[in-house]
């Protein structure tokens, strides 16, 4: 037992003791030297990142034939289907207890649509329309060109902003190398 335990050790630090600078370094790849964080240049000189809103992973798992593309019959089935699963109670209604235990299942947490954004005429009980015209909304704001249909890539959102070139080429800084 103590043997094996040894050996699983040394062959984690010899695979450590192996590893480039820059995944030892941490994060990002940074060197601490002289109380002063320096960085390695990026391996990849575009950066390729993107987030997706809470809502927007619901209408992904909308997408029931796997083409990528939400449509709108898929988005009034999900719409659907949601519903019955917050209504647990199954009384035709979302209280706020059962928007809670959904949001936190559906949404992976307490997240935007929050239950007051859902409500809106302020009752304490979500109806299948409230909830329908307020998950619509948001789908609306994904559909970019307007076609009535959703793409996956719709859904991301950009984490670099398109108005900074220097973030998008950083080979275009004038010269300089970090």
């Amino acid at each position: 037992m103590r043997t094996s335990a040894f050996f699983i050790a040394t062959l984690v630090l010899v695979s450590c003791a192996g590893a480039p600078a820059r995944h030892r370094a941490g994060f990002g790849g940074a060197r601490m030297g002289a109380g002063v964080a320096t960085y390695q240049s990026a391996p990849h000189t575009t950066p390729t990142s993107g987030t997706a809103d809470a809502d927007a992973i619901l209408f992904a798992g909308f997408d029931r034939d796997g083409d990528l593309l939400i449509t709108s019959r898929e988005l009034e089935a999900g719409l659907v289907r949601e519903f019955a699963r917050a209504d647990a109670d199954h009384d035709g209604f979302v209280n706020a207890a059962e928007y809670q235990a959904w949001s936190l299942r559906a949404l992976g947490g307490v997240y935007a649509p929050f239950r007051l954004d859902v409500d809106r005429n302020g009752d304490g009980q979500i109806s299948f329309d409230e909830f329908a015209a307020e998950f619509r909304a948001r789908a609306h704001r994904y559909d970019t060109n307007g076609d009535g249909v959703i793409e996956h890539a719709d859904l991301i959102h950009g984490a670099i902003s398109d108005d900074d070139p220097e973030l998008l080429a950083p080979q275009a800084r004038q010269g300089r190398s970090y």
